[in-house]
């Protein structure tokens, strides 16, 4: 795109800052524009509340019978919970559709792996098809989430060994889009 020569530009110079872009690091070339404001705000809520509502309705009957599915697949309740960091650093419960093992009472989360033994044969078809997801309409319903923006990362979340803060220091304005 440009050639700079080995040297970084000023970076309000860029066509993206002029654009209303504010960059956040050269190395990965994202750039996330200022937090929405005013009827910004509230015109998204509206978007994010419409969506939810339409497509928890649209999937109710789908969601029934997949938790009946998942129930009668393995042992354990339907739905997995896991706490996730939201906007300004707010603690929130997600849900999805539990796709593995129930396992109470074990403090170990480990990541699941390709083949892992703990998928369950339900959890294998709504993870390839990303129905697990369809759950947290009804986080956006309460305000944790949007349907666009940055997915909320569990806490402790991990890129190349480091902790995703350390990765990135301007990890938690991502979630301010």
């Amino acid at each position: 795109m440009f050639d700079f020569h080995g040297k970084f530009p000023d970076p309000m110079l860029l066509p993206e800052a002029a654009a209303g872009f504010h960059p956040i690091s050269y190395v990965s070339r994202l750039y996330l524009p200022p937090a929405p404001t005013g009827w910004q705000v509230y015109a998204k809520r509206c978007f994010d509340v419409a969506m939810a509502v339409f497509w928890l309705t649209v999937l109710s009957v789908p969601m029934l019978a997949i938790a009946w599915a998942i129930r009668r697949d393995s042992p354990g309740p339907a739905l997995f919970r896991q706490r996730r960091i939201g906007r300004d650093g707010q603690p929130f419960v997600m849900l999805k559709f539990r796709t593995m093992r129930h396992t109470a009472g074990v403090e170990e989360l480990r990541q699941a792996t390709r083949g892992d033994p703990r998928i369950t044969g339900i959890g294998a078809w709504l993870r390839r098809t990303s129905f697990d997801e369809v759950p947290q309409f009804l986080n956006v319903l309460l305000g944790h989430m949007s349907v666009v923006g940055p997915r909320p990362h569990a806490p402790g979340t991990r890129a190349g060994g480091r902790l995703v803060e350390g990765v990135a220091p301007q990890y938690a304005e991502r979630h301010r889009v």
